[in-house]
């Protein structure tokens, strides 16, 4: 971008103009002292937006967290149905209730529907 701003070509015509001549060692450093700069920023922003996007969804977390507490019997039973039906084994193997998760508010939830729901 620096040369751009020295020169009146285009970035098209630019891309030519490097071929054939040697840099030296300051010039090297030079340009990698920018890339370095660049990956910094592009670091620190992705972090930033890391930060950003965990905030919210730790809102959001703590807003279904709070949300399922103040769920309806109807509605906890058919919670409980659904993720059954997605998580729970039903093969012939199968001697009793098998449900496969490994996020723990939903084995809670599950387990609130067991005892709630099916009078586990």
């Amino acid at each position: 971008m620096e040369i751009i701003k020295e020169m009146p070509v285009s970035k098209g015509s630019l891309g030519y103009l490097p071929r054939g001549f040697e840099l030296t060692p300051a010039q090297l450093a030079r340009i990698q002292y920018k890339n370095d700069e660049i990956k910094d920023k592009f670091i620190k922003y992705n972090a930033l937006k890391k930060r950003q996007s965990e905030s919210r969804q730790n809102i959001i977390i703590a807003n279904a967290i709070e949300d399922i507490g103040g769920i309806s019997e109807r509605e906890l039973k058919l919670i409980g149905i659904a993720l059954y039906w997605a998580e729970g084994y039903k093969g012939t193997a199968c001697s009793g209730v098998e449900l496969t998760n490994a996020d723990s508010a939903m084995i809670k939830l599950m387990m609130r529907w067991f005892r709630q729901i099916c009078g586990v």
